[in-house]
C-alpha cells in the first residue's frame, strides 16, 4: 500500500527556551509561592501549541502558566465541547495576574 504524502506548506519549529533565572522568571515564582507556599515552581516542556510563539518576536522571556486551581475533570474541559471554569477559580486567577503586575511593574 502506497503512503500518502504530506506537504507543509506553513510551518514553524519549536518556541525558543525562556530561561529559568532572572526578574521574570523570579516575578512569577515569587507570585506563585504568594498563592500556593506549599508548591515547588519548575520549569517544564510545554507540548502544546500556544500564542506564546508569537510573543518570541519581542521577548525572550515567554513563560505559559495559568493560576487556575482545576481538578482533572475540570482540565479536561479546556478546549473542548462545554468548555467552562468556575467563576470562583476564574476570578481568583485574575487576581492572581493582577497581584504579579502589581509587583513586578
Amino acid at each position: 500500500m502506497t503512503q500518502p504524502k504530506l506537504t507543509v506548506l506553513h510551518g514553524h519549529g519549536p518556541s525558543l527556551e525562556s530561561p529559568s533565572i532572572g526578574a521574570g522568571w523570579d516575578d512569577i515564582t515569587a507570585a506563585i509561592a504568594r498563592l500556593r507556599p506549599d508548591v515547588l515552581t519548575v520549569p517544564y516542556v510545554m507540548l502544546g501549541c500556544t500564542d506564546g510563539r508569537h510573543a518570541h518576536r519581542i521577548t525572550d522571556r515567554v513563560y505559559r502558566f495559568a493560576p487556575f486551581e482545576m481538578s482533572a475533570a475540570e482540565r479536561l474541559t479546556l478546549h473542548a465541547r462545554d468548555e467552562r471554569i468556575r467563576i470562583d477559580t476564574w476570578l481568583a486567577g485574575c487576581h492572581w495576574y493582577a497581584q504579579l503586575l502589581t509587583t513586578a511593574c
